[in-house]
């Protein structure tokens, strides 16, 4: 929200238009890549991942700037590009699987981000292309309650895709929870 700083919700993404979601998705592409050009001086990232709208990639003129913008970053890493898709709950398998098969030439790896687990969303995520699944940590909760939550999402999305990555892990201790229930990747909350 531009007045309060506030990131959106589930829902109030999902009202956003077709337009809006294009603009936001290059927008995010355009910052990052000023941001590598700013650290070109010092040692190259090896990848980065680019999260885009579903929206944006399920239509023809969203895939082509994305491509051209994925041209761009991959010039300036030295691994590639990582498609982080987002706003994948209840997309049909089919045309989640058409729009990933036409960007993942252009990306290192393709991963679908999940904000609201379900078996329904998980479903509709099996056999459409995806090399990974992501999932934010809910904030502020105790280590009784993280493991908890952590068995059970591992646990569900490991018939989906073989690599399940943790967002917003606050510890090194956490991190190491998540990758022995299965995490193959984990990144850590902002201080």
């Amino acid at each position: 929200d531009v007045d309060t700083h506030e990131a959106l919700s589930v829902a109030e993404v999902q009202r956003l238009s077709r337009g809006d979601l294009m603009r936001i998705d290059m927008a995010t592409i355009a910052r990052g890549i000023a941001r590598l050009e700013a650290a070109e001086a010092s040692e190259p990232q090896l990848s980065i991942v680019v999260p885009v709208s579903y929206v944006t990639l399920s239509n023809i003129s969203g895939r082509y700037l994305l491509s051209d913008a994925f041209a761009h970053v991959r010039e300036r890493v030295l691994k590639g590009v990582i498609c982080e898709v987002r706003d994948v709950e209840g997309v049909p398998q089919g045309p989640l699987l058409s729009a990933v098969s036409l960007i993942k030439p252009r990306t290192l790896l393709t991963v679908g981000h999940i904000e609201d687990l379900t078996t329904q969303a998980l479903h509709g995520l099996r056999d459409a292309g995806l090399n990974a699944l992501s999932l934010s940590c809910p904030p502020g909760l105790d280590e009784a309650d993280f493991v908890a939550w952590l068995r059970g999402t591992v646990a569900a999305t490991k018939g989906v895709c073989k690599s399940v990555a943790v967002y917003g892990c606050e510890s090194p201790r956490r991190a190491a929870i998540a990758a022995l229930f299965g995490a193959t990747h984990v990144s850590f909350a902002a201080p």
